[in-house]
């Protein structure tokens, strides 16, 4: 049994004597304080619940520009380790690979779909040729102890430096693929979304190229849900040094590349930046994640998604969001996207955006931004921020880190004050370390956000602990739904987005629970959870057997409890019973043409009948109906097999007709409304898509079958 509860007691009184009008206490008890577990040069800082007790735990990225260490985690030992919640332990060396690796951003992500908690780390190659890496949490799938990681960095990517100008198009050149796995790259922050809206989350990394040049392009990897994760690369274009020059193609993002570009039509495109990080959101409000991306020397550039439903394509539309200007002068270190002034639309925290000053800029609700509020007594060399409700008055506020002065907490007045942040100078004691990153949760299970603190010159990692000890009562909101267009059933979900934001950082938000309530003519409401798809986007699904009116709303609760809805929206579901054929028919041995048709409406509940008929057919043959579940044109005895197997086949009947000699009289018969209503086949019901076609003894053919065309239909209810 860990000492931790012990040491609780001693940090409660240490924490008494510190006034209550302070926002954050300094903490050195509760987080690991000597050696490897705690001074090595850190750069960023992630919270997740990585084992699945309940409680939260820590992903140090170390190294960086200072070389390769190992990287960190700790684990809370509250939960399934018995201990306080809040107080955390370094488990680095049995549950962290032992990879040494320059390290400059750490990310959470489920990426094989398991419901545990991956890893991806972004590294630089500065010192030595590294990669960016996949850490596998060994629960879930993979069937080990939740918690515990291992680098499957050299099965996760896939087709790099491969380019054959067709199918496979890494941009990458192959030189600079390494055998270990991964490829050499400059990365300091990457991000994870879900960019084309299949349900699997994406990565875009961004990187600063060697020797701070930026003239490495940023790349799009999409992943397959399993774990994988392939180049997308649309232009196909492939890189032959590490550079990439004007005029050629922009790879993932509409246009040719050309640096600072002001174009905005498809054109042109700047895709090398010196980044030093990276954000994605919905800028816009069309439920699709765009990019903000950050260049330490020159102007931030906003990138639009412009998913068709089709395809994923990305835009440049940096000098088309009204702010020609927005971040002028260098030092252009970080930005955070959030809702500062509860409009309901993503607005930019810019740390020394504005000559070396801090600045707020507000988003006008359409993706474009007033000029930048400079925040008042922001200062040079602030570093990284996170927006965080630090006094729980439902708005949110900037915690700043530097490299050279204390930590500051920026305040939002609210609605009275225009929401303009200020420097509130007693909500943070006066730590002054070099910070690098920042994050915020409830870490010890009181309601409140404390934060945890990165630092880069070998000093302790910094926790503060918030004294408000003030469960959160604000509610999340769910400020947008996707409307649904009306449609016809079928076997396909609807798929809709929702817009979810909260008086929290997005890292809390996006472990909300959030759920897709609806229901039908039938009156039966189901419940299903929605998925994060990256910022404040969440997205789930609808059955397509719903049917008649189908209304729906959105749900989302915090780690509290508190519960925000959206308003009830609808759409209409029906099915008309259209049945279409498809396919070519196999000539038969008499010159006729075997043809398919289908007489009734196919339904789950009608008693009527709904016929598939088979004509010009040979006369008294043996034949059946077989069906599937997915339409094919395969080569198949002479003919084709226009259903994709596995096949369901029906009963075998006789085609009668003329007595002799053979002719095409025949006619096959299936009753398949019957079929349905019988349960002998259980994947069969409302708004499942069936495609059927008929096969036939013709002794005189190739293959001594026939074949006929194929027709497809979709259960009605």
């Amino acid at each position: 049994m860990r000492a931790a509860p012990v040491l609780a007691s001693l940090s409660i009184v240490a924490l008494s004597t510190i006034s209550a009008a302070q926002g954050f206490a300094h903490d050195t008890l509760r987080i690991p304080s000597a050696g490897f577990a705690n001074a090595t040069p850190t750069e960023n800082v992630e919270f997740a619940d990585f084992d699945g007790d309940g409680d939260v735990d820590v992903a140090l990225a170390d190294g960086g520009d200072f070389g390769n260490e190992r990287n960190r985690v700790w684990i809370n030992l509250g939960g399934a380790q018995a201990g306080a919640m809040g107080w955390f332990a370094d488990e680095s060396a049995v549950r962290a690979p032992a990879v040494l690796d320059s390290s400059r951003d750490i990310d959470f992500i489920d990426l094989d779909s398991d419901g545990d908690s991956d890893l991806y780390v972004s590294n630089s190659s500065t010192l030595s040729n590294q990669s960016g890496r996949w850490w596998i949490n060994m629960g879930g799938l993979q069937g080990g102890s939740p918690g515990y990681f291992t680098d499957q960095t050299a099965t996760r990517w896939l087709g790099l430096g491969v380019n054959n100008g067709v199918g496979a198009c890494s941009s990458i050149a192959p030189q600079f693929v390494l055998a270990s796995g991964g490829f050499i790259d400059w990365s300091c922050d990457s991000a994870i979304a879900d960019l084309d809206l299949d349900g699997a989350l994406d990565l875009v990394q961004a990187t600063y190229g060697p020797a701070s040049t930026g003239r490495t392009p940023t790349r799009v990897f999409l992943g397959d849900g399993q774990g994988r994760f392939r180049e997308f690369n649309p232009s196909c274009a492939q890189l032959t040094t590490s550079n990439l020059l004007n005029g050629s193609a922009a790879l993932w993002c509409e246009g040719v590349h050309f640096t600072d570009t002001t174009d905005t039509s498809g054109a042109e495109a700047d895709i090398t930046h010196e980044a030093l990080a990276i954000e994605l959101g919905d800028l816009d409000g069309d439920f699709d994640v765009d990019l903000l991306h950050g260049d330490k020397f020159r102007t931030p550039r906003v990138f639009d998604n412009r998913w068709s439903g089709a395809a994923l394509a990305w835009r440049d539309i940096t000098h088309a969001i009204a702010v020609q200007s927005w971040a002028p002068g260098p030092g252009n270190y970080e930005q955070e996207l959030g809702d500062m002034d509860g409009d309901g639309s993503l607005d930019v925290y810019g740390v020394n955006w504005v000559l070396l000053e801090d600045a707020q800029l507000f988003n006008r609700g359409d993706g474009t931004f007033d000029p930048g509020v400079v925040v008042p007594q922001s200062i040079e060399r602030q570093i990284d921020a996170e927006l965080v409700d630090h006094d729980n008055d439902g708005d949110l506020d900037a915690f700043v880190v530097s490299e050279s002065i204390e930590d500051r907490i920026y305040a939002n007045p609210g609605a009275a004050g225009a929401h303009l942040l200020a420097l509130d100078p007693g909500a943070v004691p006066i730590v002054v370390g070099s910070g690098q990153g920042v994050d915020a949760r409830d870490l010890d299970g009181d309601g409140d956000a404390d934060v945890l603190v990165a630092t880069i010159y070998f000093e302790p990692d910094t926790l503060y602990v918030n004294l408000a000890q003030t469960p959160d009562t604000h509610a999340p909101r769910v400020t947008k739904v996707e409307q649904a267009p009306d449609r016809q059933q079928s076997s396909t979900p609807t798929s809709v987005g929702a817009l979810v934001y909260d008086n929290a950082a997005w890292s809390t938000t996006a472990a909300q629970h959030v759920e897709l309530e609806h229901f039908d003519a039938s009156g039966v409401v189901q419940v299903a959870p929605m998925r994060w798809s990256g910022g404040q986007v969440f997205r789930g699904l609808i059955p397509g057997a719903a049917a008649g009116v189908v209304s729906y709303r959105v749900v989302a609760r915090d780690e509290q409890g508190n519960a925000g809805a959206s308003a009830w929206r609808s759409f209409t579901s029906d099915c008309t019973g259209i049945v279409s054929t498809y396919c070519s028919a196999k000539l038969n041995s008499q010159g006729c043409t075997p043809t398919v048709e289908a007489l009734g409406t196919p339904s789950a509940s009608v008693l009527a009948p709904f016929r598939i008929r088979a004509r010009n057919v040979l006369n008294n043959k043996l034949g059946l109906l077989f069906y599937g579940f997915a339409p094919d044109a395969a080569p198949f005895q002479g003919g084709h097999l226009c259903v994709q197997q596995p096949l369901r086949r029906t009963p075998v009947q006789d085609s009668e007709g003329n007595l002799s000699p053979d002719d095409c009289s025949g006619l096959y018969s299936f009753d398949f409304n019957h079929h349905i209503r019988s349960g002998i086949d259980p994947l069969l019901g409302p708004g499942v898509a069936v495609y059927a076609q008929y096969w036939s003894r013709d002794p005189a053919s190739p293959s001594t079958t026939g074949l006929t065309n194929a027709v497809s239909f979709v259960i009605c209810p």
